[in-house]
């Protein structure tokens, strides 16, 4: 318990709510609950998660939406616009999904600065886009480059 000394015979009474909600004296030291690896690990994890999820509004609502409504993340936009019907010999289409890419890690995982994106490959058949993530982590007072690999699955693929 926060006690602090009252008036001139140094009776002790609780200190009020506010000063320790607001403690502006108090410091904590900085810490990390997850190793080096186990923090690129859930970054990983968070990106497989959020470019495996499709967003709940269509490709032209997204493309409709003002550039100040893409600076904060809200529900309707986790994930990517479907992508099951581009042409996966298209390059233009690659070019607008690593657009997508690059916004919805920008909107939902800080962690990951994400500076290079290339599709490594697009298969028609199973509707698979294997990806190379490529950008910057801030751990522990230090920035390091860091790459990904990541496989998106279509929701209509035929398990």
């Amino acid at each position: 318990m926060a006690l602090i000394k009252t008036g001139h015979n140094n009776k002790v009474a609780y200190r009020p709510l506010f000063d320790r909600f607001n403690a502006h004296s108090a410091r904590v030291e900085d810490c990390f609950l997850l190793s080096r690896d186990d923090y690129l690990l859930s970054i990983n994890a968070a990106l497989s998660n959020l470019l495996n999820t499709r967003c709940h509004i269509s490709e032209d609502d997204y493309n409709s939406l003002r550039p100040e409504d893409l600076t904060y993340g809200i529900p309707v936009l986790y994930g990517l616009p479907d992508f099951s019907y581009y042409d996966p010999m298209n390059h233009l289409s690659w070019q607008k999904l690593q657009r997508y890419i690059k916004n919805a890690i920008h909107l939902f995982e800080p962690r990951f600065d994400v500076s290079h994106i290339e599709v490594d490959h697009f298969n028609i058949n199973t509707q698979v886009l294997t990806c190379k993530l490529e950008g910057w982590v801030n751990y522990a007072e230090k920035r390091e480059l860091i790459s990904y690999s990541v496989g998106m699955d279509t929701p209509n693929r035929s398990s």
